[in-house]
């Protein structure tokens, strides 16, 4: 599992028509889940849809982050 505790992990700006030509899609959540062994692209944000895996995901960046 891959958890970006944003809205978005991209560091800098592609161009529109790379988002388009290669099926990335806005994403609209305030952070980001992607399946790794099933999602290697990460195009699918899976972080509406299993919330209980961000809670533990979360849980996790937050003892590593010592807070």
């Amino acid at each position: 599992w891959l958890l970006i505790d944003a809205p978005t992990g991209g560091g800098s700006k592609v161009p529109d028509w790379y988002n388009t030509q290669f099926g990335y899609t806005k994403n609209a959540s305030k952070g980001e889940l992607y399946n790794m062994s099933q999602d290697q692209a990460q195009k699918q944000n899976l972080y509406e849809q299993q919330p209980a895996k961000v809670a533990e995901l979360e849980a996790l960046l937050t003892t590593i982050r010592g807070k």
